[in-house]
């Protein structure tokens, strides 16, 4: 790949082990969402991400 389609959007971990495994709804709803508004900015439509 020549060049970079998606810049990292996220660099640091909000959560930890424990979180992921019982808020892992909420975590992936608030993902969704951060990740769909921010690949919207590069003209990407975000159909689905999996945690």
């Amino acid at each position: 790949y020549e060049e970079r389609v998606l810049p990292s959007i996220i660099n640091e971990s909000q959560f930890d082990a424990i979180e992921l495994v019982t808020q892992r709804t909420l975590i992936s709803q608030c993902a969704s969402k951060f990740l769909t508004e921010r690949a919207a900015q590069f003209g990407l439509l975000l159909d689905d991400i999996s945690i």
